[in-house]
């Protein structure tokens, strides 16, 4: 069987889309997962955003990725900031999908490669395979022990 691939859409993060996959990731049942919408996509982390890459399905939307033309500190170049893909999607690229139209997207837009500053396990692993397989990015250890939670989401 072969699994359909995603519709990647790049938006603001004012768009429609983007505040639907944020709202619903931060009032859902799972208290981690609404925990992971504050860290991921709140904050100055979701303050400095100016694209959001949105896989779609079948017309849901099953994951999100973000964008900042620097880090966080205003710092630097362009930056991947947060990337979220549903449960049940994951597995199957869209993460790997959505790294890869923001970086395209950076390149056009600045030239330059984006960073993606990897706090957890899953992410450095996903940053790594996305690099591996031509994604122009520049990725970052920053595995640390407290993030280690957000692996098992």
């Amino acid at each position: 069987m072969t699994v359909p691939e995603p519709d990647i859409r790049i938006v603001s993060p004012h768009d429609e889309l983007a505040r639907q996959m944020v709202s619903a990731l931060a009032s859902d049942t799972d208290p981690r997962r609404r925990a992971l919408a504050g860290i991921l996509f709140g904050g100055d982390r979701w303050a400095c955003v100016t694209n959001c890459a949105v896989a779609m399905l079948d017309r849901r939307p099953i994951g999100l990725a973000t964008l900042s033309p620097t880090d966080e500190c205003g710092q630097g170049g362009p930056h991947l900031i947060g990337v979220w893909v549903a449960p049940q999607e994951r597995r199957r690229g869209v993460g790997r999908a959505l790294v890869r139209a923001l970086a395209e997207h950076a390149r056009r837009q600045c030239h330059a490669a984006p960073t993606v500053e990897c706090v957890t396990a899953a992410g450095l692993a996903l940053a790594q395979s996305a690099q591996r397989s031509g994604v122009p990015i520049q990725v970052v250890n920053c595995v640390m022990p407290p993030f280690a939670w957000l692996d098992e989401e």
